[in-house]
């Protein structure tokens, strides 16, 4: 689960991949405090529209009627993920129920929606962006709570300028709308997208994987898929287009509009402060830059539905490690 990743996210320190040194530490002082507000209040919203109609007396009523309209959450009801696998099967059993679930998998697709995501992805950096952003967030829109609405804000309160793309078909919707409102009141530069995996991994060394699962010959493992897509995902954007990826949980002090080429530390060693595991909870990458194909060619060819972490923080830690050794 996420959740478990940021238990063990102890630092977060962000590394020149071309020099491989360990970033020096900071405290804030009075003098450099975060350049936003603690306890930040998003304002409240208003619903979309009253609880309570009443109809104006017509010729064929005799008396008013109140009709009682439905919420939002019952307008749009979101079943239960098709992308988390039985538990306790079997890997036979798990290809056999992933076959069933394929023709559903809309997520898989290039639908007529998905097919919008390149030209509102540019529609969105003709802007004259500061620094191109993106998150993931592959949960229903009604998990997008407090904790990722603060994450958005504290981004565009330390990078002003900046534009923002969310990858998210549950957000990419009228309820998505209502719950993003807050944000984009302010004038943000954000939009959410729904994916188009198929786009995303095309003339990439990921396209021969996702070719792969959608035979249904292939064990997507006993992990959500839907954490293993969003790993994937997050490498082919940037590669696709290059700019900064976020977890929807990062809170940001200082901007990160300076950074180039760089990647989330999670770990350090006490004494020579050198990283010793890294994490895509953060990333940095220029436009198709040689290192975030090497990701994707190991995602492709290690695959691991079974091991947490196998195809994010342990993926990008041991490609980076296999890298500078070359390099020594």
């Amino acid at each position: 689960m996420r959740s478990k990743k940021l238990a063990m996210l102890v630092i977060l320190a962000l590394l020149n991949l071309l020099y491989m040194k360990a970033p020096t530490s900071s405290t804030l002082s009075d003098d450099n405090k975060p350049p936003f507000k603690q306890n930040l209040h998003l304002p409240r919203i208003k619903p979309p529209f009253k609880q309570n109609v009443l109809l104006p007396r017509t010729r064929s009523t005799t008396s008013r009627s109140i009709v009682s309209v439905v919420v939002l959450d019952q307008l749009e009801k979101e079943e239960s993920d098709p992308l988390v696998p039985p538990p306790k099967a079997t890997k036979s059993e798990r290809i056999s129920w992933f076959r069933r679930k394929l023709p559903e998998l809309e997520i898989l697709k290039s639908t007529t929606k998905s097919k919008r995501f390149h030209g509102r992805v540019l529609e969105l950096y003709n802007k004259n962006c500061s620094a191109q952003f993106f998150m993931v967030w592959l949960s229903p829109a009604k998990s997008f709570g407090p904790r990722e609405m603060l994450a958005v804000d504290t981004l565009f309160t330390t990078n002003p300028g900046a534009c923002l793309v969310i990858l998210s078909n549950s957000l990419d919707s009228p309820r998505g709308s209502t719950i993003l409102r807050p944000l984009l009141d302010q004038g943000f530069n954000l939009v959410a997208v729904t994916l188009d995996i198929p786009f995303l991994v095309k003339n990439t060394p990921a396209e021969a994987w996702l070719k792969k699962l959608k035979s249904g010959k292939m064990d997507p493992g006993s992990i959500p898929l839907y954490m293993n897509l969003s790993d994937l995902t997050r490498l082919a954007v940037l590669y696709k287009y290059g700019g900064i990826y976020l977890d929807t949980d990062i809170i940001f002090l200082n901007s990160m509009t300076g950074l180039r080429n760089a990647i989330g530390a999670q770990s350090l060693h006490p004494r020579t402060k050198r990283w010793t595991r890294l994490n895509n909870a953060v990333m940095v990458f220029d436009l198709h830059h040689p290192l975030m194909r090497e990701f994707l060619q190991e995602y492709s060819t290690t695959f691991d539905g079974d091991r947490w972490g196998y195809n994010s923080p342990y993926l990008v830690s041991r490609v980076t490690q296999k890298v500078r050794r070359t390099q020594a």
